[in-house]
């Protein structure tokens, strides 16, 4: 799933399929799923955070989270995925989208259009966005 041109959603099994990680310009693949592997590092550039879900240090990662999506940009597209792509991968999208400049409510939004699901979008737990929250409370 599109969240713009250049950073895309995904699941365990969208990190599977190298052809399309290719036709999407993929440079960079963030892997914030303990229990999901990095298929093709040769290929690609990797951070692989060993999260859990919920993990209590999601919030430690935050800022090597914006960092590595920024890196991916410049030179590529980057791929964000968990397991399902339903509560860690989201909420990696939704700091990375804060980092940006957007305040909660528009990242919300972006990442909801970008799912485009609709009626069916599903926010990750409070537990991932009250780290959120603080981290950039902190940050302010």
């Amino acid at each position: 799933m599109a969240i713009s041109e250049d950073l895309y959603l995904g699941d365990e099994l969208d990190a599977h399929r190298k052809d399309w990680l290719k036709d999407y310009g993929i440079t960079h693949i963030l892997n914030c799923a303990a229990e999901a592997t990095c298929h093709f590092p040769r290929d690609f550039q990797y951070l692989h955070l060993e999260l859990y879900d919920p993990d209590s240090a999601f919030i430690d990662y935050i800022s090597d989270i914006c960092e590595f999506i920024d890196k991916g940009r410049e030179s590529g597209s980057v791929l964000v995925h968990c397991r399902k792509g339903l509560n860690r991968s989201p909420s990696a999208i939704l700091a990375y989208l804060r980092h940006l400049g957007f305040n909660a409510d528009q990242a919300m939004q972006l990442l909801e259009d970008g799912v485009n699901e609709g009626k069916h979008f599903i926010p990750p737990s409070d537990f991932f966005l009250e780290q959120i929250q603080e981290y950039f409370d902190l940050k302010d």
